[in-house]
């Protein structure tokens, strides 16, 4: 599985480790400096565990606040395919409605110079 994938799990797992509910209150920079983890990799590694439906965000953190998760489910490789799947077919989607507009502005444009 990708790397990716790897860092979603060991996020996973240390905000789990750090709770005795299924709500994760902390600071999520430090646990992925904890981690060895690049403040880089904060966006995407938590996109991808929100996509997966693996966590969703009950209050965003702040300097002096801590951010608090809900805890749903462990990632899978299953769910991360999945959700892979779905962001590459959104962004086709999105692709393949601006061809469609640029097409018929071309098209127009071609109308009214003929005219």
């Amino acid at each position: 599985m990708t790397e990716l994938y790897k860092q979603c799990v060991r996020v996973y797992d240390q905000m789990a480790s750090s709770v005795l509910g299924p709500v994760y209150k902390g600071y999520l920079t430090y646990l992925f400096e904890e981690l060895g983890l690049g403040v880089s990799r904060y966006t995407p590694v938590m996109r991808r565990l929100v996509a997966m439906g693996c966590v969703r965000q009950i209050a965003a953190g702040g300097r002096g606040s801590m951010s608090q998760w809900e805890l749903i489910m462990r990632p899978t490789e299953e769910l991360y395919a999945q959700a892979t799947s779905r962001r590459r077919r959104s962004r086709i989607t999105e692709l393949e409605a601006r061809v469609e507009e640029l097409e018929a502005w071309r098209l127009s444009q071609t109308e009214t110079a003929a005219s």
